[in-house]
């Protein structure tokens, strides 16, 4: 679990290539979902959600993520309410999965476009003409290296990221123009001395080392509060 350096009820971050270049970093942060707990209350899923969790399966075994995305934003817009909790967040997994998949592959979407290479492109300029990054730019098309060529075709994905930490519960939100992408658990200020606002990330770290009255904790120490990730904001005291 990261730890949010004065990590927020919420502040939003909404600097774009502060998110991209955030989003591989979030990456290795673990996603956990709690398990259902079954009562003799527990609501039994209609037929026809039953019919349609199905269809994605199979839809998603043939690769069509976008369609199977799209039967899942279709259960979340209008059918959660007839849900468990638990049933809600083995969706809610199914989703955010698919959005990594799309996210990161060659599979358009109203947010990305194509951008076929021309003689004298790079990553980098190309990576600066649509104010992305040249690792999600490698990601999202499968580059092994830097090199392009002329002709060749890159999946470019567009749109405004942002973060959004609700530190009552500890969870961050990856947004993609206002969507929710992913959860992540996240660790914040103890005695709720984390600031609330807008801030921007400065530092990433990760395993890092806490500096404590008296002692220096290194990483993977049991007494190190800070977890796996560090990321510090612009905030001043």
């Amino acid at each position: 679990m990261p730890f949010l350096g004065w990590p927020s009820p919420f502040y939003h971050v909404d600097f774009n290539m502060q998110i991209l270049y955030l989003l591989t970093f979030l990456l290795w942060m673990p996603f956990s979902v709690e398990a259902e707990e079954v009562t003799p209350s527990a609501t039994v899923p209609s037929k026809e959600i039953v019919s349609k969790m199905k269809r994605v399966d199979k839809l998603s075994q043939k690769g069509k993520y976008v369609e199977a995305r799209g039967i899942l934003e279709e259960i979340l817009g209008t059918e959660k309410d007839s849900l468990t909790s638990g049933q809600l967040r083995r969706v809610q997994k199914k989703y955010e999965q698919l959005n990594m998949q799309i996210l990161f592959s060659r599979f358009q979407t109203p947010d990305s476009v194509m951008h076929t290479v021309v003689r004298g492109d790079n990553l980098h300029n190309i990576a600066k003409k649509y104010h992305t990054t040249i690792a999600l730019i490698k990601r999202s098309n499968g580059l092994k290296n830097d090199i392009v060529y002329p002709d060749m075709k890159l999946k470019i994905q567009q749109g405004i990221f942002s973060l959004r930490v609700d530190k009552s519960e500890n969870v961050l939100e990856l947004l993609l123009n206002e969507k929710i992408m992913k959860h992540y658990p996240v660790a914040t200020g103890e005695g709720h001395n984390t600031p609330t606002g807008e801030f921007e990330i400065v530092n990433k770290i990760e395993n890092p080392t806490w500096y404590r009255a008296g002692a220096v904790v290194p990483p993977g120490s049991p007494e190190n509060i800070l977890g796996s990730r560090w990321l510090g904001f612009d905030f001043k005291v």
